[in-house]
């Protein structure tokens, strides 16, 4: 055995340095045996000492195993010492296995199968070992490797695997062995865990944008259970998210400080939230706070959108909307190079005479108007896009257009309150305007006379000057649209403009008289409201109306009420 060893051994490094003289040196298996076979021919164990031999054996060992620190690669890993200290259980059938197989030709593979020749015991049966047996290549280290089963060496390979990356232990040019296969444990990168998520509509999210945005200042987060116990007696309601349904509910319950929750609209995340705290809300008693009302359809439909748990913390939603309504306006604002700029809340349902009364008493004083037209999130008769395209017809034909600017407003559940006149003031202070008007006749305005001098609500809201105008009426004494804190007739000779009231005609399909709104506008929405209500539009506009155009021309039902609007307005003698 120890004649075989020394002939193994002595092959080996004849053959290592042959491959680094010959750069065209095969790494093939079969080249190997060849040259052990050849140099076992020639080597005469009778030429060498016994002594000689157990000298250059231990020199070998040394070498191979690093015996001191400067040769630590190649030191044998701990868990092939331990294995050599128990001996290879396997040793014996290995050798007895066909040479079928082809191993790694690695120079770790190669090192590692020289210390274990080197340290493998002799046995009675290999003392005389034939020359076919000698051309076995003597790196069986993938052979014995699979005694290695035990779990200290399953975990030594793995931690190790990706230790030749990007084919450096092979002799090959390039790189001959893909990084997957290299790094199974990179590979199998685990899933992330979905956080938890809160459900809510657009109306929310238009909600937490408008604090987000600072158009609510000095509101600027959400209210904890501390501050919303201090804001019972205060003028603002405080802000609170407590969202319904069950799936909602039951993310809060389970939610601890700290966590992040997405905030999803429609199956998109829209934003984040961080959550600071989770804390259980009376939502009756918070629905009577937002909307001043202690039932009804808008309490109903409140109270069905509140839960019983609210959350805190900071947040971040995307909602364009707002971003892009404040850089138009501060575009205008720089384009008119205005200073004097104020602010009209306007509910468009129905464009009346009285609100473009309104807004040319505005224009006569300011640089830049800004109408807030409200965008209703509740089921209303006319459409909010109907009403701005009615609010632009108005300022293209009968207004000052290149001085005013339309900004949606989001009205929402917030405005709910008897204090929305309130945050109105503030969305408009906040968006940069310098005053900001109201009629006497605005709900919740709680005006009152102190000295011979009026007081509002409005006076708490500081940063911008607000002032309060005399509601617009029709007086068919002085036969004009006339401010009423101006005309000497009294009540009894004023036609009024409400818009619940006009809004009537418009629910049952009937013109509205000329005196309370343009008949284009009127046109324009009873076609809408109504549409293809005739059958045979066209034979009955030119069997009523004048002809007086030459050419039958095809006529819309707008065309139609515009007619007859006008067949309204003739008398007969």
């Amino acid at each position: 055995m120890r004649k075989s060893v020394l002939m193994g051994c002595m092959g080996d490094l004849v053959l290592l340095k042959k491959h680094r003289l010959s750069p065209t040196a095969s790494l093939v298996l079969g080249r190997h045996s060849a040259d052990l076979a050849n140099l076992g021919t020639t080597a005469d164990s009778s030429s060498v000492p016994k002594q000689a031999q157990r000298s250059f054996f231990r020199k070998q060992a040394t070498a191979v195993q690093g015996g001191s620190t400067k040769a630590g690669f190649f030191r044998i890993p701990r868990i092939l010492e331990k294995d050599n200290q128990g001996g290879f259980e396997k040793s014996t059938e290995n050798q007895k296995q066909p040479q079928s197989k082809k191993v790694d030709s690695s120079n770790n593979a190669n090192i590692l199968s020289k210390s274990q020749v080197s340290l493998e015991k002799p046995t009675p049966n290999t003392q005389k070992t034939p020359k076919a047996k000698l051309a076995q290549d003597s790196r069986i280290f993938a052979q014995n490797s699979q005694t290695l089963k035990t779990p200290q060496a399953a975990g030594f390979c793995d931690d190790f695997w990706g230790f030749g990356a990007k084919g450096e232990e092979s002799y090959l040019s390039g790189n001959d062995r893909a990084l997957s296969e290299q790094s199974p444990k990179s590979a199998q990168k685990p899933t992330p865990k979905p956080r938890k998520a809160l459900y809510i509509d657009k109306e929310a999210i238009s909600s937490l944008a408008l604090v987000q945005e600072g158009l609510l200042s000095p509101i600027a987060s959400l209210a904890n259970s501390k501050t919303l116990d201090l804001s019972k007696d205060s003028y603002l309601t405080p802000f609170v998210l407590n969202p319904a349904g069950k799936r909602n509910r039951k993310v809060l319950e389970s939610t601890k400080p700290n966590e992040v929750l997405d905030i999803v609209f429609e199956q998109r995340s829209v934003g984040y939230l961080r959550v600071e705290e989770v804390f259980p809300i009376d939502r009756h008693a918070r629905t009577i706070q937002l909307t001043g009302l202690q039932g009804g359809a808008e309490f109903d439909r409140i109270y069905s959108r509140l839960g019983d748990y609210a959350v805190c913390g900071e947040y971040q939603v995307d909602f364009p909307d707002i971003k892009e309504a404040k850089a138009s306006l501060q575009e205008q604002i720089a384009t008119h190079n205005a200073k004097h700029i104020t602010g009209l809340v306007l509910d468009g349902q129905v464009f009346h005479n009285a609100h473009e009364a309104f807004i040319r008493d505005a224009l006569s004083t300011s640089d830049l108007v800004v109408l807030f037209l409200l965008k209703p999130y509740r089921d209303t008769l006319i459409h909010y896009d109907m009403q701005k395209q009615c609010v632009e017809f108005a300022m293209r034909h009968f207004l000052v257009s290149d001085r005013m600017c339309i900004i949606p407003l989001d009205d929402t559940y917030l405005f709910m309150g008897t204090n929305n006149v309130l945050l109105h003031a503030m969305v408009a202070r906040n968006y940069g305007c310098t005053h900001f008007i109201v009629s006497d006749n605005t709900p919740n305005l709680s005006v009152f006379y102190e000295r011979n001098t009026l007081y509002s609500v409005l006076d708490m809201v500081s940063g911008i000057s607000t002032s309060i105008k005399g509601g617009y009426v029709y007086c068919n004494t002085c036969q004009m649209l006339i401010n009423r804190t101006t005309c000497p007739h009294g009540k009894h000779h004023h036609i009024s403009y409400n818009t619940e009231s006009i809004l009537e005609f418009f629910k049952v399909g009937l013109l509205p008289p000329s005196v309370l709104v343009r008949p284009s506008i009127a046109a324009k929405l009873l076609a809408h409201l109504f549409p293809n209500r005739f059958s045979n539009l066209q034979k009955l506009y030119y069997d009523l109306m004048p002809f007086d155009e030459g050419v039958l021309l095809p006529k819309s039902e707008e065309d139609f009420y515009l007619e007859l609007m006008r067949l309204y307005e003739l008398r007969s003698k």
